[in-house]
């Protein structure tokens, strides 16, 4: 014979305690879980097993209660926690991002090392990461981009509960203003024709460029896009050209009209792709069949440059490369009177905010304002000796005076 005294807990999470009789005595049950796991404990029939029965289901019930305290994450090195990072975030990126996160991260790998567990960064190791970076030599900016991606891998993890802890949440950034990056240096319209003359559109090694520098300097778009462009973006019939979003910093999608320079540009990718008997999509496709990329690179064509600036005589300036052509586009239109709205729209940014950013000083035409305002004042001053006596008093004496702002008092 069985029978309940006691039941503890709610439904589908109880503890029973039973007094069953059997022909070979009386003990005291303790049951939980559910039927097809049920377990149990049994104590001795007498009334201390009683009280041991009813003491165990009592103190098993207040464990079940106790809300349940997560487990630990798993201790991730360094390389585990970029797999999961890139296959959890690299999906929704456009390749050229991809490229660059991964460029960015490896920086942090290289002086954390792989095997290092991620969360045993500290702050000091925040900073000797960035102490290393400079002592390389490299621009404030790319410094920054390594620390801003480093800083965002942690980030993902600690909100997936991947890691224990984050310490980049304590690492502040800060540059002073003299050694903040300035805006990169421009190719004027002059430096533009000076440095795509120096290419030959009819020799094998030089039309990539010539092609690229050209597209470059009458649109002003990234490199990237202009690398990337396919024979399909290429409307002859519509008159467009095609910028698409998947190769754009912004996502997209930019249409230019096929300049008359345009179109002899595309001509002269037609007739390389036609000798070199190439069935592929790119307008600008690699040189070497073996490349390991699938057109034209951005290394390429800053060795290229490289090369042409020191055949024209331009003086190489630091990370101007490819966006020059970028930026310089901006400051011709603005000096042909143009506003920084147009000129901004023309390649493919919308955002006044980004003015500051392209809006390169260029001294001769501040030079030249500075004269013209000057040659306001010709004449105001002339003939009028210096005073031998800064204090005598000239009141009475008659001639031309500059103008003073404050009235008379006489």
């Amino acid at each position: 014979m069985r029978k309940r005294i006691a039941t503890y807990g709610k439904r589908g999470a109880l503890v029973r305690v039973i007094d069953e009789h059997q022909p070979d005595g009386r003990r005291f049950i303790v049951q939980w879980g559910s039927k097809a796991s049920r377990q149990q404990r049994s104590f001795s029939g007498t009334p201390q097993g009683r009280s041991e029965a009813i003491a165990f289901a009592e103190a098993y019930e207040a464990e079940m209660r106790k809300p349940k305290t997560p487990d630990a994450p798993p201790a991730l090195t360094t390389a585990e926690l970029w797999r999961l990072y890139s296959e959890a975030t690299f999906p929704h990126l456009r390749p050229r991002s991809r490229k660059l996160y991964a460029e960015n991260w490896k920086r942090w790998e290289s002086y954390f090392t792989r095997e290092r567990l991620a969360d045993s960064m500290t702050l000091t190791d925040a900073t000797g990461f960035r102490a290393d970076l400079e002592r390389a030599g490299l621009a404030t900016k790319t410094i920054q981009s390594a620390i801003e991606q480093a800083r965002a891998v942690y980030n993902w993890a600690e909100r997936a509960e991947l890691i224990g802890r984050n310490r980049w949440h304590q690492f502040q950034f800060k540059v002073a203003k003299e050694k903040r990056t300035q805006p990169r240096a421009e190719y004027r319209q002059a430096d533009f024709l000076a440095i795509w003359r120096q290419f030959d559109p009819t020799r094998a090694g030089q039309w990539r460029p010539y092609v690229a520098v050209g597209l470059l300097g009458l649109y002003g778009s990234r490199q990237n896009a202009i690398l990337h462009l396919t024979w399909d973006d290429v409307n002859e019939g519509a008159g467009t050209l095609t910028l698409r979003p998947e190769w754009d910093k912004q996502g997209e999608e930019h249409v230019h009209a096929l300049l008359p320079l345009t179109r002899e540009l595309v001509a002269v990718a037609k007739a390389w792709r036609e000798r070199d008997d190439y069935t592929g999509p790119w307008l600008l496709y690699p040189a070497r069949k073996n490349s390991g990329s699938d057109t034209y690179t951005i290394q390429s064509l800053w060795s290229a440059l490289e090369e042409a600036e020191k055949r024209a005589g331009i003086a190489k300036v630091r990370y101007r490369a490819g966006h020059g052509f970028r930026r310089g586009l901006v400051g011709d239109l603005l000096e042909a009177g143009n506003d920084m709205d147009l000129a901004l729209k023309a390649i493919g940014d919308r955002d006044l905010r980004m003015a500051k950013h392209y809006a390169v000083k260029r001294n001769d035409r501040i030079e030249k304002a500075l004269a013209a305002r000057a040659d306001g004042f010709a004449g105001v001053t002339k003939g009028q000796p210096a005073p031998e006596n800064a204090n005598a008093d000239h009141s009475g004496e008659s001639g031309q005076h500059i103008a003073n702002d404050e009235p008379s008092t006489t």
